[in-house]
């Protein structure tokens, strides 16, 4: 390759990573822009689903109950209701 294909080709790459700069600072910019969504979205989500975990852990409970006590569980958590 000659000195002037060297120099032609070093110019391209140059004018081309130029180009591209904005482009990089961009995705950049947005990329840390992204991490800080998720970090806030992650800290306003924390109470739902901490509330989320203890509904999970109450139904576990619940469904634990139920296969100890047998079928009737229901009709006997029920019947005080019925009662009244």
């Amino acid at each position: 390759m000659c000195h002037t294909q060297s120099e032609l080709l070093g110019s391209m790459r140059q004018q081309f990573e130029a180009e591209m700069e904005p482009l990089h600072e961009l995705l950049v910019h947005q990329s840390a822009t992204m991490q800080r969504m998720l970090g806030n979205l992650e800290e306003r989500l924390r109470p739902l689903n901490e509330y989320a975990d203890g509904e999970e852990a109450n139904l576990d409970a619940l469904e634990q109950r139920m296969n100890e006590s047998g079928s009737d569980h229901v009709a006997r958590s029920f019947a005080e209701y019925l009662a009244d």
